[in-house]
């Protein structure tokens, strides 16, 4: 329902806002709309949306996002009951701003055509016949299921979006997800690892390549200020300063040039290099989509990454097939692959630290996976400064594998010096060059501190933020009453855009539901494990990797609540996503003690047993769930503006 339009407001001594009283709904959706022509180029506004539930306009019941012009949506968490909104503006160019409508609960549906979603159903069943047709009925039975819901899963989201008709990129996401269940139901052994990996990688690809060339510029944190990182190098061919004033944000006062900045560098030198063709040239949002298209590759590398991980932690197990699965599709991470940003390859990163810790340990530490680990290592450091509990918890890894495998101190020390020497190899320039350029300033955070409290504009100077330390708040009043653990879950699971967009409520369900569940059967595990009836030790990966992926896991959770509390209040869950591959490791190691279990009811008066796999299951629902997100959600708020 539209409840404003041509409206101006004005204020003489603080920033205009507008107060809707007597919502007294469920609102999904608020719309603003700024007319493109009323203002010049440089027009940016600050908008922030509060909305109350009955306590008041708290901080932690709001939104916001940076508008230029245009329309923007803000999706509220599902199912909320609003009693009044709050919208303030802060617009750079002014104390008056003027938007064309207003609206919530836009509507916006345009069924498609019953019979595209038919065919797609029809061809799904024949492909299942086909794939099954020399196997037993059971096999036939459980491709059918499959088939039924990926139509499920992507023709109902379809129909009730306002993208209209079944069109291709729809059909082939559907279907590539369709022939990577049915590569867990039909095939054996390698040749099941093979076609689940390959229809996997096609699978996830083309969801977050789709999603990269089809979203506007600017739906993710800060991507503006790191294309222009990236757009410098290809311009000049030279890394910039962070204080260059061609780069640094007139907001902000800083620019992203001050962190570590490997992916615009790929990008910015790929985008140079892609010009040496005749007839080529990158700018724009040719330059937008190759900078985005660097993260979707690291995605798939992570995946691929993760697999052969999975392969020594789940010999002979389905887990084998859910933890891939699960990292590929967990939502907040395909979304951070679709944008500028350096997270995509921290989280790569902390993949290959990984498998070369387990390589290592497995093969004694030859060169070549001391190599691998300090590759692993120099990515990290390049990418972003929350993963380098990866880092540090390496070093004990090596120490505690190099001893326990029997080395002497000589080679404890060899060992330790060649994985140093690589990784300075690989990474230390960039150190060695914050020493020389910002006075010493290994890690650059005075630097771009003292630039941001000279530049920046007045609210968004480092003195002048409002940080729960200064405000007197304890760090307990943050964490829960605050709400910064809540936002952070959320926003760790499924929070999209300039955090405005939520899933439905369904997803963050499946998501907790299924951390209580690994939570549930690693408890089990360790009941089995340390209880009377003892069971026979069967992991070949050692106990202390356990515990190091643990202390791994816990150091970006607890740079993000010290950041939040003494620097900047932002419960933001990409902060932490650094834990997400030590706890889906974890998770699955839930289920596949579940797994165990269940594989030992016996059944009939044969004695037969119920082998079900709870992780083919996991894997399953992982990726019609990202399916469903992405035909419905994303669809209906990206790419229908």
């Amino acid at each position: 329902m539209r409840v404003m339009k041509k409206t101006w407001l004005r204020a003489e001594e603080s920033d205009p806002y507008v107060i809707l009283e007597n919502v007294n709904c469920r609102v999904r959706a608020v719309e603003l709309h700024i007319p493109k022509k009323k203002y010049k180029r440089n027009f940016d506004v600050y908008v922030l949306l509060l909305y109350d539930t009955g306590s008041g306009f708290v901080p932690e019941h709001s939104t916001a996002a940076a508008l230029k012009k245009g329309k923007i949506r803000f999706f509220l968490p599902e199912n909320t009951h609003v009693k009044r909104l709050r919208i303030n503006f802060f617009p750079n160019s002014g104390n008056s701003v003027k938007f064309s409508s207003l609206t919530i609960n836009p509507k916006n549906m345009a069924y498609p055509n019953m019979p595209g979603v038919v065919l797609a159903a029809l061809l799904f069943s024949v492909c299942a016949f086909l794939f099954s047709i020399h196997s037993g009925w059971d096999v036939w039975a459980r491709e059918s299921i499959a088939s039924v819901l990926v139509v499920l899963f992507a023709g109902i989201p379809v129909m009730r979006s306002g993208y209209t008709g079944i069109r291709l990129p729809a059909f082939a996401l559907a279907f590539s997800v369709f022939l990577m269940l049915t590569a867990l139901i039909v095939f054996e052994g390698e040749k099941k690892d093979r076609f689940f990996l390959l229809f996997l990688l096609v699978s996830a690809g083309l969801i977050s390549f789709y999603w990269i060339f089809q979203s506007p510029g600017g739906e993710g944190p800060d991507e503006g200020m790191r294309l222009v990182v990236a757009e410098y190098i290809h311009r000049h061919g030279v890394l910039p300063r962070g204080d260059d004033p061609e780069i640094r944000d007139a907001i902000w006062g800083f620019s992203y040039a001050y962190y570590p900045i490997l992916p615009y560098m790929i990008s910015g030198y790929l985008a140079r290099a892609a010009e040496l063709i005749p007839g080529i040239t990158i700018g724009g949002k040719a330059m937008l989509h190759l900078s985005r298209s660097v993260n979707g590759a690291a995605h798939l590398l992570t995946v691929w990454y993760v697999f052969r991980i999975s392969r020594k932690l789940f010999p002979g197990s389905s887990m084998k097939y859910a933890f891939p699965a699960l990292t590929a599709f967990f939502p907040q991470l395909v979304f951070i692959s679709t944008y500028v940003n350096t997270d995509c390859f921290a989280m790569l990163s902390s993949a290959v630290i990984i498998l070369y810790w387990l390589k290592g340990h497995e093969n004694g530490w030859t060169v070549r996976d001391a190599a691998g680990l300090s590759a692993g290592l120099a990515l990290c450091a390049l990418s972003y400064y929350y993963y380098y509990g990866f880092i540090l918890m390496s070093i004990p890894f090596v120490l505690i594998s190099a001893v326990s495998s029997g080395k002497s101190r000589q080679e404890t020390v060899r060992l330790a010096a060649m994985i140093t020497a690589f990784s300075f190899l690989l990474a230390g320039w960039w150190f060695v060059r914050n020493l020389i350029l910002y006075n010493g300033d290994l890690f650059a955070r005075n630097a771009l501190n003292a630039n941001a409290e000279l530049y920046a504009a007045e609210f968004c100077r480092p003195s002048n933020i409002l940080t729960p330390q200064k405000e007197g708040q304890s760090l307990i009043y943050m964490l829960f009453t605050r709400g910064w653990i809540r936002q952070t879950v959320q926003s760790f699971i499924a929070v999209f855009s300039n955090l405005t967009l939520y899933v439905r409520p369904y997803v963050y369900r499946f998501w907790k539901l299924l951390a209580l569940t690994g939570a549930a059967g690693l408890v089990l595990k360790a009941g089995s494990h340390f209880g009377t009836r003892k069971e026979q030790k069967e992991d070949p990966v050692p106990l202390f990797f356990y515990g190091i992926l643990v202390a791994a896991a816990c150091i970006p959770p607890v740079l993000a609540v010290y950041y939040s509390y003494t620097a900047d209040f932002q419960p933001q869950g990409r902060y932490a996503l650094g834990a997400l591959i030590p706890l889906l490791i974890f998770i699955s190691k839930g289920l596949e003690a579940i797994e165990k279990k269940l594989s030992g009811i016996p059944a009939g008066r044969k004695g037969t047993r119920i082998c079900l796999q709870p992780g083919s299951a996991a894997a399953a629902l992982s990726a019609l769930m990202m399916l469903n997100i992405f035909l419905d959600t994303v669809m209906g708020a990206y790419l229908l503006k």
